[in-house]
């Protein structure tokens, strides 16, 4: 019984390592670059307000827009050509609630430390209700891409 016992477990632990798959590697991206955060947030707002072209080495794409109210909020994908990775996704907010355009650079998946915190003060310094339009704005623009990768995955 012992041996049967030790051979059921040894065969059901072997189907069980082969089973198993191999874990997904998420795509290694560069993180946000202090300069593509101060680019973002600085840089494309003086940029347009002059006319000029759009930094070398960097595309625009993804564009969404989302009037509520008083408040709009641009979204679009800073995208690095070198490697068509994501450098930062930027939310343009206007609002009668302030003097001019606010840009806010959300840092992509591979940054951590300095650049989110700066990220956070930025929203955290927005009046909480074009706060939660931005939220909602990038809320329904993941619900989008969601949809758009399930239906791909299916």
């Amino acid at each position: 019984m012992r041996r049967t016992l030790l051979a059921f477990s040894f065969c059901l632990g072997s189907l069980c390592c082969i089973a198993q798959t191999a874990p997904v590697e998420k795509p290694k991206i560069a993180p946000t670059s202090q300069e593509e955060y101060n680019y973002a947030t600085k840089g494309l707002k003086t940029q347009r307000a002059q006319g000029l072209d759009l930094k070398a080495g960097y595309t625009l794409q993804n564009d969404t827009e989302l009037p509520i109210g008083t408040t709009t909020v641009k979204i679009e994908d800073l995208v690095r050509k070198q490697d068509n990775s994501l450098a930062c996704v930027i939310a343009q907010v206007s609002s009668s609630k302030m003097a001019e355009p606010t840009y806010l650079a959300i840092p992509n998946a591979s940054t951590g430390g300095d650049i989110f915190k700066q990220y956070a003060k930025s929203v955290n310094d927005l009046d909480p209700t074009v706060a939660k339009m931005v939220l909602y704005t990038i809320s329904g623009r993941l619900g989008g891409m969601t949809s758009i990768v399930y239906k791909v995955v299916k």
